[in-house]
């Protein structure tokens, strides 16, 4: 395995394994042993426990099929080795417990798995992942079943906390992400619904009724905290490795007042392994600490100065002073010319002409820097199914010029593509699961997230213009952790993690398969001076002292 490629997740999204698996019979002892030091691993690897526990199922007569799904493991572990739960000293003492379930998971027997993890404060410290001993016959009792396992994994460590002099003083709190098991817990009638029920797991009924150790949260239903597709994302450190990073970089904003300096700034990028950065402006003070540090950039042309750079002397003017006299010691990638600039904006008409001018100066200075545009979501229609997409009938005279200046200049097309918005703006429509990459198996129309739709149905929108082979870079994408409707900070770490592999896999979207994303997360900090409505304030992976917020 010292030679084998990395894997974003434990476990395919959707996979399941079964006893008569095709292929041939595997060495049970070599089987056992792999599994077994996984399971050892599992012990401080909460994200591996449910692949793990998947894999342990076939110990008596393993399958390639079997072995394959265990060296997964492997390769996900490579991946992340520096990966961890980050202890540290705090006060809160608080207890949150996030129950979850995958129903009928199990294809011989038709169980489903209980998978549980724990909070002190924002630190997880204890989760299991086990397949019930009976079979349930709805998605709501096996989500009854496994809040059931939860609410007396939570007593038992109420207990366990009040031996230790800690005790709990308010009720514990239990978030079940389905509405029908909650609905099912606090109601004490027996019903067609319930009354099979094995009577043991009735008892989440009078822990509820007692009002004094166990609070069901129904606001929290909406989080689907344990993510049964073989992550515990919600426990995760966001970590950006040399293997998740192959394609990502993130935006550096700066409408704060309490931002650190930009060399501070730089070094952190370079500390945390981010090899990408995208700035909104030519920040002399950014360009100055960027020097040697090998960071490829993507720089922004500021909406003041379009007009000015049709004329092709200041265009040229401004690229010797802003990239030219750089050029040697910082890398840069993409010049924008335009953020989200719709047709019917003022300085659309100088886009092009922008555009066009920079390109002749760069190219004069014999740099391979390509110049683009970013583009938003909504200039795009009939959006659904993806494959429907096309540009907008005020969107296609103004894009159509620029998408053919990029396929003659072999420049991408830039796209910010954000299925939070698309989310808030259509929870009827719109799943969570969907739009944070956590959806079990895929939709009618064959797409398992969000993201891969909206980014699709701009690939549409292309074809049906004339570029069918033009590339997009995601240059902005992100979820914010407060203001808003799904606006937590559990949210945006699922959204976040799952971007990072997805953008670095080899899973593509389903019209551009089979390779990695290059995308954007937006972004480094949150912006306490940004304008607009609150979310906008909290984009950031990072907190302004510097540390993650993930």
């Amino acid at each position: 395995m010292d030679d084998a490629n990395p894997v974003g997740t434990p476990m395919k999204c959707g996979s399941k394994l079964s006893k008569h698996e095709k292929g041939e019979n595997v060495d049970p002892t070599l089987y056992k042993s792999l599994v077994g030091s996984l399971r050892y691993l599992a012990c401080t690897r909460p994200d591996i426990l449910y692949a793990v526990g998947v894999v342990s199922r076939y110990m008596e007569a393993p399958t390639t099929t079997h072995f394959k799904a265990a060296k997964r493991i492997l390769r996900y572990i490579k991946g992340t080795t520096n990966f961890g739960l980050h202890y540290y000293s705090s006060g809160n003492y608080n207890i949150v417990g996030y129950s979850d379930s995958d129903w009928s998971g199990d294809l011989d027997d038709r169980k489903s798995t209980t998978s549980f993890v724990f909070f002190m404060g924002d630190i997880a410290f204890t989760w299991m992942s086990k397949k019930q001993l009976i079979v349930t016959l709805s998605t709501c009792e096996a989500e009854y079943v496994a809040a059931t396992s939860c609410v007396c994994h939570a007593i038992w460590l109420r207990n366990l906390l009040k031996e230790f002099k800690m005790p709990q003083e308010e009720p514990m709190e239990i978030c079940v992400d389905n509405k029908s098991a909650l609905a099912l817990a606090k109601n004490p009638v027996f019903h067609e619904r319930s009354k099979h029920i094995d009577t043991r797991y009735h008892f989440i009924r009078e822990c509820i009724e007692k009002k004094e150790s166990i609070k069901i949260n129904t606001a929290m239903f909406v989080s689907a905290i344990l993510l049964l597709v073989g992550i515990l994302s919600s426990i995760r450190v966001l970590e950006f490795t040399a293997a998740q990073t192959q394609v990502v970089g993130i935006c550096y904003g700066v409408n704060g007042n309490n931002l650190p300096s930009k060399q501070e700034v730089v070094d952190l990028y370079k500390s945390k392994g981010i090899p990408r950065m995208r700035i909104y402006s030519p920040d002399e003070e950014t360009l100055q600490a960027l020097r040697g540090s090998n960071i490829e950039l993507t720089m922004d042309v500021t909406g003041e100065t379009l007009q000015s750079l049709t004329d092709p002397n200041v265009a040229t003017d401004w690229v010797h002073r802003y990239v030219t006299s750089y050029s040697q010691d910082v890398n840069f990638k993409y010049i924008v010319v335009g953020n989200e600039v719709h047709p019917n904006y003022d300085v659309a008409p100088y886009i092009l002409p922008a555009m066009t001018n920079i390109q002749n100066a760069i190219s004069s200075a014999n740099l391979q820097t390509k110049v683009s545009t970013a583009i938003d979501t909504t200039l795009v229609t009939d959006s659904y199914p993806p494959n429907n997409g096309v540009f907008t009938a005020d969107a296609s005279p103004y894009i159509g010029p620029i998408i053919n200046f990029l396929v003659n200049n072999g420049a991408p097309l830039l796209a910010n593509v954000y299925p939070y918005f698309a989310y808030v703006n259509n929870q009827q429509d719109i799943s969570l699961p969907y739009a944070l990459f956590t959806q079990q198996g895929t939709n009618d129309i064959g797409y398992q997230n969000l993201f891969d739709a909206m980014l699709d149905s701009i690939y549409a929108a292309l074809e049906k213009i004339g570029a069918p082979n033009l590339e997009i870079v995601v240059s902005e994408s992100g979820w914010p952790s407060a203001g808003g409707d799904g606006a937590l900070v559990d949210n945006a770490r699922i959204y976040y993690y799952n971007l990072l592999n997805h953008a670095n896999g080899e899973i593509g979207t389903p019209k551009r398969p089979g390779r990695p994303i290059q995308t954007f997360l937006f972004a480094m900090f949150d912006e306490n001076q940004k304008p607009g409505a609150e979310t906008e304030r909290h984009f950031g992976l990072f907190n302004p002292d510097k540390s993650s917020k993930y």
